[in-house]
């Protein structure tokens, strides 16, 4: 189970709101490949490894 987090938060009054959504897959290489042109801000992946993979808004992996 790998959950994806949209680091692209909305404001609201009582704060801010982050999109997250959970796949399941066998393994990491299944996770499809992120688009380069999700805008502004940074987003990643926390792998069930607990390892945190950080995406730019460029699409490059960090």
């Amino acid at each position: 189970m790998y959950t994806f987090i949209d680091g692209n938060s909305s404001s609201t009054s009582t704060g801010d709101k982050k999109k997250i959504v959970t796949i399941s897959v066998d393994t990491e290489s299944d996770i499809p490949e992120p688009e380069n042109d999700w805008g502004c801000g940074s987003v990643c992946w926390i792998i069930n490894t607990n390892t945190i993979k950080m995406l730019n808004s460029q699409g490059e992996w960090k």
